[in-house]
């Protein structure tokens, strides 16, 4: 059996006492432990973990499911690729959006870092509504749905 590990990196800091100031000296290579229990190292991160960058621009993957989603898609392509020893995809995700719930006003919703605004009152709140009841959530348990929602070129909506 072939077992592939995402990380940031190949090695882990390590903190025995909660108070230690110098973790930056303390790393500990990942590889040879990895090696010894048959494991193979795949370097990346997924979700709120992953400080990335989006686009050519300077722009990075915010704490936030529009860019943790996109991430694990491309993780999971990516490991699935380790495994079958085909290259994997670099991570892209140029469309920035934000959705702000304000209440009973409404919502705004915006596009682009620069924050070009889009959509009010009850016509954004509808918009929020769709994204934290529906575009969050996980697939059906369908092997073929599931299959299709975790492909990483799907379109950023």
């Amino acid at each position: 059996m072939h077992i592939s590990l995402l990380a940031p990196q190949a090695e882990l800091r390590v903190r025995p006492r909660f108070y230690e100031p110098e973790v930056h000296s303390m790393l500990a290579p990942l590889g040879p432990l990895f090696d010894a229990v048959g494991v193979a190292f795949v370097q990346g991160a997924a979700g709120d973990v992953a400080y990335t960058a989006t686009d050519e621009r300077g722009h990075f993957a915010a704490t936030s499911c529009q860019h943790a989603i996109a991430l694990g898609r491309y993780a999971g392509n990516n490991v699935a690729a380790d495994l079958i020893g085909v290259a994997p995809m670099a991570y892209s995700q140029p469309k920035y959006v934000t959705c702000l719930d304000l209440g009973a006003w409404g919502a705004v919703y915006t596009e682009g870092w620069d924050r070009q605004l889009k959509l009010v009152r009850q016509e954004a709140k509808a918009l929020k509504q769709q994204i934290n009841s529906v575009w969050i959530y996980p697939p059906t348990a369908d092997r073929a749905v599931a299959l299709a929602a975790a492909d990483p070129l799907i379109p950023v909506a």
